[in-house]
């Protein structure tokens, strides 16, 4: 396990990676939805930042994958909250 003075280097350096293979998925789903790729990586960087300031590390997957999929209702129980 990482020493703590080094754990907040890792957590960007995932950060950063993880933000870098959005990109691709983001421009692939807007071309296959038929939507500006501009829009597509716009929305995929607003939810991104909404679920980084909201949602605990532990949801940020699952709450996206609901939004994604029309799982979630907008907005119900501050994005992603318990499922009804």
């Amino acid at each position: 396990m990482a020493s703590p003075w080094r754990q907040p280097v890792t957590r960007r350096l995932a950060g950063i990676v993880v933000a870098l293979a959005l990109i691709p998925e983001a421009i692939g789903f807007s071309v296959i939805a038929g939507v500006d790729p501009r829009i597509g990586l716009c929305a995929s960087v607003a939810i991104a930042m909404t679920i980084a300031l909201i949602a605990h590390s532990g949801s940020a997957l699952v709450c996206k994958h609901r939004l994604y999929h029309g799982l979630a209702k907008p907005w119900r129980r501050a994005l992603c909250g318990p499922a009804e």
